[in-house]
């Protein structure tokens, strides 16, 4: 039977004996010393396995930071491109009816009158106010198909309401009333008419505008393709 001892701790004689230990004291020291060893063995494997775990972390760390440098060139290039595509669409369109009113049949039209208008906005910068000045014109003119008269007022094709304010001037200029100048008229509707047919320069400006924005976000999206290859190696 176990036999407790002064320090209230119970051991086996047999064993004791067999240890080499005599008393109650000796095997609550032994006893001790073991809870010791066995901390201190645990201890060092835990402060193992921590280089262990930091190295696994570390690729995931890598990755999100990765990841986190991409996404911001990547957003950028589909905004740019989402931004190509109104004056893009607009633009190619207007291009392609202005060309196609390139032959239609012309004839002699008369200048009724012209106007030019000039607006003014005003903006601060840097402290200053600036003043953009606009321009505008507006022609009518008559002319006749098939002995039926017309009163048109078409410029340009396709331009969407817009003008371009240097060449509005020109076109006040060159729109003197009383004058006689050719123009171009729609075979299927001789009300449709224009005094220079072909793509309007607003067509042209937005086409422009929509290749620029379209063409930064495809080299913003390459760039963040080949960084993309570059940091998986």
């Amino acid at each position: 039977m176990p036999q407790r001892g002064a320090t209230g701790t119970s051991y086996c004689p047999r064993v004791c004996v067999f240890r080499g230990i005599s008393s109650p004291a000796d095997a609550f020291a032994v006893g001790r010393a073991s809870c010791y060893d066995t901390l201190a063995t645990n201890v060092a494997q835990n402060s193992a396995l921590k280089p262990d775990v930091a190295m696994m972390n570390e690729p995931e760390a890598k990755r999100s930071r990765r990841s986190g440098d991409l996404r911001g060139p990547s957003r950028m290039a589909w905004l740019l491109l989402a931004l190509a595509i109104a004056p893009f669409g607009l633009g190619a369109w207007g291009c392609y009816q202005g060309w196609r009113t390139l032959g239609w049949p012309t004839t002699e039209a008369k200048i009724l009158g012209s106007d030019a208008r000039r607006y003014e906005s005003q903006r601060r910068d840097d402290g200053r106010t600036v003043t953009d000045v606009r321009h505008t014109v507006s022609v009518r003119y008559s002319y006749s198909v098939g002995g039926r008269e017309y009163v048109g007022e078409g410029i340009q094709p396709y331009s969407y309401g817009m003008q371009n304010s240097a060449l509005a001037r020109e076109q006040f200029e060159r729109y003197r009333p009383g004058l006689s100048v050719p123009l171009a008229y729609d075979p299927t509707s001789p009300a449709d008419s224009y005094l220079e047919p072909g793509a309007s320069s607003v067509s042209k400006m937005l086409l422009a505008i929509g290749l620029i924005f379209a063409t930064a976000g495809w080299w913003v999206r390459g760039i963040s393709k080949r960084g993309a290859k570059q940091r998986a190696r």
